[in-house]
């Protein structure tokens, strides 16, 4: 329940008929949606909810009367009820690293597109802020995590398998027997080495900020 600054309840998560969930202190909303709709408030809810017991032209109409009247729907009340959130979690390591950043972009702009909404956190190498803001996306009931793992081991894989959520690793596979996007870091380096041996640069330095671990 949501208290405003004079103490009224300003709304509330009510399950109804058929787990419609009804916004309490939205009941004008409702009342005047419907009445301009010719349905019933239970109707107007179902709609605004998101729940599938509604004819598509119906709900088209309420979603439209009600966005007139300057309703913002409730993204959380209806991840309750259909299960899913619309929202991707990133975690990674550091945001300014250009690798991360062009990444993150080009995820965003896919995940947009197909309608979903990122939360991008950073934890710096951190074992246990990379655990806590994993549980966090937990939390907010993201439909899928991309990680880029500072924690390691079967250990933290069991952690994480058990919060039951899928997920993602990005860079290199840590984890064994986990979904991973990435290039093979080793057979990489070595075809460089050998490209540059090749055209007579024998003597090689490689620059490379710290690594895990280090």
């Amino acid at each position: 329940v949501n208290i405003d600054g004079n103490g009224n309840r300003v709304a509330a998560l009510i399950y109804g008929p058929e787990n419609v969930i009804i916004l309490a202190g939205m009941n004008k909303v409702a009342k005047d949606v419907a009445e301009a709709c010719g349905v019933s408030r239970i109707t107007v809810n179902r709609a605004l909810s998101g729940n599938e017991n509604v004819k598509p032209e119906t709900r088209e109409k309420i979603l439209k009367k009600a966005q007139e009247m300057g309703y913002v729907p409730n993204l959380i009340a209806r991840s309750l009820v259909n299960g899913k959130s619309k929202m991707l979690g990133i975690v990674i390591s550091d945001i300014k690293n250009l690798y991360f950043s062009e990444i993150v972009d080009a995820i965003t702009r896919q995940a947009r597109a197909r309608g979903y909404m990122v939360c991008t956190c950073t934890h710096d190498s951190d074992y246990q802020e990379e655990k806590r803001l994993i549980e966090m996306m937990k939390g907010y009931c993201v439909d899928g995590l991309i990680l880029n793992c500072v924690n390691r081991g079967d250990d933290f894989k069991d952690w994480l398998d058990k919060l039951d959520m899928k997920y993602v690793i990005l860079g290199y596979q840590l984890l064994p027997e986990s979904y991973t996007v990435g290039v093979n870091e080793n057979k990489s380096a070595k075809e460089v080495v050998r490209f540059l041996k090749a055209h007579g640069y024998h003597k090689q330095v490689f620059v490379v900020p710290p690594l895990y671990g280090e």
